[in-house]
């Protein structure tokens, strides 16, 4: 391995993990209570001829992402030398009926496939072909047990837990299976109380998610208000910080839509950010617009609270008792850990910006004919 370049810093983090999110579908067979799918504009599978081309441009990024590793050490994470492609988005994967075959050309293809589902299409069947397949994790949200899970998944609970428990038994060796736990309720007990019930039945992994708002499209409740009295004082403190200072989601975690076009990333659920699509531009062909797009925080940057200025408004507005516009606030414990990440994505992103080889051919991004979702 060469030595970093010249003028290169030695990450004050580990290294962030790399990979592309591609969409096999916007269609979920739950009704999540803290889900804005009411507002996503349009639903669709994706297609033979976009998975392949989508397929293709991830693989394009792992040897681009592997090379900057290589020029560069210690800012992206390439495990077994290579990059996660997580079949996510804003859907459930398993309605997709060709996931298993495109879960084996990933892997095929030297990726390492995620799986982000509810669990309720987890059959024991579906499983074993998924793992046989090469599927390598498989994130499975089940936040909650019982009828509160019911209630908020809209889902039949004793399916779902027949499934985990079946994948939770079988995946040992073959399929690292880990438990997301949205904090929803804004409750630490209650998380982990269902931390505690999946750890009895055999989980070993979890993935605790504070609840973002979705790029405003979903509602949160006081604490994003108290936040918007802070906002100044935080846009004061990240200009002092100095480098960097927008999103790192939309650069470390490409996302493709199921119409096989690039958004900025997955909280677009409006998708309002439309950067081309895999057709016309490679995934390292993004980074400067995506550059622009998150520096002027428009249009959904201002109103998300994955948003490093309404990050830290929310923890300037936490660490006093009584909010009072106008008057500046103590800065928050948090604010030097978010400056030192900050910091740190900001390397990450100039090696990106230095290394990644873009070759676009200038052309936009190409407006389709979708059928709108009625809600």
């Amino acid at each position: 391995m060469e030595p970093p370049t010249a003028g290169s810093t030695v990450p004050r983090f580990g290294p962030l993990p790399a990979g592309v999110d591609i969409e096999l579908t916007s269609r979920c067979n739950a009704s999540c209570s803290f889900c804005p799918r009411d507002q996503t504009p349009h639903q669709g599978l994706i297609d033979e001829r976009t998975f392949t081309a989508a397929l293709e441009r991830a693989v394009q990024y792992r040897d681009a992402v592997l090379e900057l590793h290589r020029l560069q050490p210690g800012y992206l994470s390439t495990v077994d030398d290579t990059i996660f492609l997580s079949f996510c988005g804003m859907g459930e994967p398993l309605l997709h009926p060709r996931v298993v075959e495109y879960v084996r050309r990933a892997a095929e293809a030297g990726l390492r496939p995620i799986i982000n589902t509810n669990g309720a299409l987890l059959s024991p069947d579906k499983a074993e072909d998924l793992m046989a397949a090469g599927l390598a994790m498989v994130c499975l949200n089940v936040g909650e047990i019982g009828e509160q899970y019911e209630e908020v998944y809209d889902l039949p609970f004793e399916r779902t837990r027949f499934n985990v428990e079946h994948f939770l038994a079988a995946a040992p060796g073959r399929c690292l299976a880990v438990i997301v736990l949205v904090d929803h309720r804004h409750d630490p007990d209650h998380a982990t109380s269902v931390r505690e019930y999946w750890s009895e039945r055999g989980a070993s992994a979890f993935l605790p998610f504070t609840l973002v708002n979705r790029a405003g499209a979903l509602a949160l409740g006081e604490d994003v208000e108290d936040g918007q009295a802070f906002l100044h004082e935080a846009e004061k403190i990240l200009a002092e910080g100095g480098g960097e200072t927008g999103c790192w989601a939309p650069f470390m975690y490409p996302f493709i839509g199921y119409d096989g076009n690039y958004y900025l990333c997955s909280s677009d659920w409006r998708k309002e950010v439309n950067l081309g699509n895999v057709f016309e531009r490679s995934v390292a062909d993004l980074i400067e617009d995506k550059v622009e797009r998150v520096r002027s925080r428009s249009p959904i940057c201002r109103d998300c609270t994955h948003d490093p200025t309404n990050t830290l408004a929310r923890a300037l507005a936490a660490a006093v008792d009584v909010p009072t516009p106008g008057a500046p606030p103590e800065p928050a414990a948090a604010t030097d850990e978010i400056l030192a990440k900050l910091d740190h994505f900001s390397g990450c992103l100039s090696a990106m910006r230095t290394h990644l080889p873009r070759a676009s051919d200038g052309r936009g991004p190409v407006n389709r004919r979708l059928i709108p979702v009625r809600s």
